[in-house]
């Protein structure tokens, strides 16, 4: 599961057929803004890293920046407003490692989600969570595919369980 995620982005090489995204091959797609990923919880941003919630957010910026890449007071402004309606707002200035995994999680989707991406691709996303964190999680998942038309690509163990929130399966 987790070498076609990889295949994706082209970080694995095909034995056979192709891959396109948006209509490109992936080989030549460029256009990487559109797309947000989130990986396994375990192989994320070192849980360790000195940064607080608004500084990992604001990361999901970088890819819509050209050279120099410097975050702007826009940028600040979109990362607030994700993170109001991730409702994470209250935890802007904590420091990254001090969240639970359930919040963690949100902190990274709303990394994903702040460079409004139109494809969104989970790697075993819940892997971490608590029972009511997964829960809500893929509730604020299914949420996003309907409410703001973003296709979700999910790799997941727990089939029986995200098959409540899915369309396809």
């Amino acid at each position: 599961k987790t070498t076609l995620i990889k295949a994706i982005f082209g970080l694995v090489p095909l034995k056979e057929g192709s891959i396109e995204l948006f209509g490109t091959s992936s080989s030549k797609f460029i256009n990487w803004d559109k797309v947000g990923y989130l990986p396994q919880q375990s192989s994320s941003i070192n849980p360790l890293f000195p940064a607080t919630v608004q500084e990992v957010v604001l990361l999901g910026m970088l890819s819509q920046k050209k050279w120099p890449r410097r975050i702007s007071r826009h940028d600040r402004i979109k990362t607030d407003e994700m993170l109001q309606k991730l409702k994470i707002e209250h935890l802007k200035k904590r420091m990254f490692s001090e969240l639970s995994g359930g919040q963690q999680q949100r902190v990274l989707l709303a990394r994903c989600l702040v460079s409004e991406p139109e494809l969104l691709i989970f790697d075993e996303p819940s892997t971490a969570l608590d029972p009511d964190s997964r829960e809500s999680f893929f509730e604020l998942i299914k949420n996003l595919n309907r409410d703001s038309k973003i296709a979700v690509i999910l790799i997941t163990h727990d089939t029986g369980y995200v098959g409540r929130f899915a369309e396809k399966l």
